[in-house]
């Protein structure tokens, strides 16, 4: 059953205590997402909140998959980027079946619960396979919308998560790359600085070998492209098992605006922010 709460232009943070991730596991994430929450000013777009699957209450050892996401008013293009990111992340449980154009439809059919239970005892390869996707809302002003797409799952020796980032322009009516705000031939320069912010962060010296302890592709540091805007910079957001083993948790990585003035375009959605 489909149920729908409104979500008013006053409430700024969605999920904030509500989400079923472990708190242990997330305590460092959340950490960091403060530096948004402290500078909220205001919502400029209502939005409702859809929640379809989850865990049945008839079932508690069956396999289900979960999806909580938003659904912004007048904004056609943000809705269908909002859908084509779920349709990413649960194509491995949907079997080729959900396409945008029936996005709700086949959504129901993909989260409709098995009726089936999980009986783990019978092998240790059997175990309960579950899948929550919730979809965030991180900031939210006039010209901006950051949303976490954050992912739970359990099945195998030990349940994983996941945060991945959308900055939203929405006068633009479009997502927000790198390129969007940083002027041409950035790359190089910027991965610089941020690597000598990662080696102070992480207490390494400036060319001590990354080779055993993270999982950099050629033992190279790198940046990803799962990043969110915030008042202070840059914040770049590295999973677990990216380039640290599981128990090392996940790591965030914050490049002032400060530190990379030269490299900012002018007129972007983060001019607001520049001091």
């Amino acid at each position: 059953m489909q149920r729908v709460i409104i979500l008013f232009i006053a409430i700024s943070f969605l999920f904030s205590t509500g989400c079923s991730h472990s708190k242990q596991e997330r305590d460092k994430s959340n950490n960091a997402k403060n530096v948004v929450k402290s500078v909220i000013k205001k919502d400029t777009l209502a939005y409702t909140l859809l929640m379809e699957g989850g865990e049945s209450e008839d079932c508690k050892k069956c396999d289900y998959v979960g999806v909580n996401y938003l659904v912004f008013k007048g904004d056609t293009a943000l809705n269908n980027a909002i859908k084509e990111q779920i349709i990413s992340y649960i194509a491995p449980y949907a079997d080729g079946v959900i396409e945008l154009k029936n996005f709700e439809k086949d959504l129901k059919k993909v989260t409709t619960p098995s009726k089936q239970e999980v009986d783990s005892s019978l092998s240790e390869e059997i175990s309960l396979t579950t899948f929550d996707l919730y979809v965030r809302l991180i900031k939210q002003d006039s010209i901006l919308i950051v949303l976490d797409f954050a992912i739970e799952t359990s099945g195998g020796v030990h349940g994983n998560y996941g945060d991945y980032y959308m900055n939203w322009d929405t006068k633009a009516h479009k997502e927000i790359s790198l390129d969007d705000l940083l002027i041409a031939n950035y790359e190089h320069r910027l991965t610089n600085i941020a690597e000598s912010i990662f080696r102070k962060n992480e207490g390494l010296a400036k060319h001590e070998s990354l080779k055993y302890t993270y999982h950099f592709q050629d033992d190279v540091f790198s940046l990803n492209d799962n990043f969110y805007l915030t008042p202070e910079g840059l914040m770049f957001y590295y999973n677990i098992y990216e380039i640290k083993p599981y128990m090392q948790g996940t790591t965030d990585l914050l490049i002032p605006y400060a530190q990379i003035k030269s490299l900012l375009k002018p007129n972007t959605v983060i001019t607001q922010y520049i001091k």
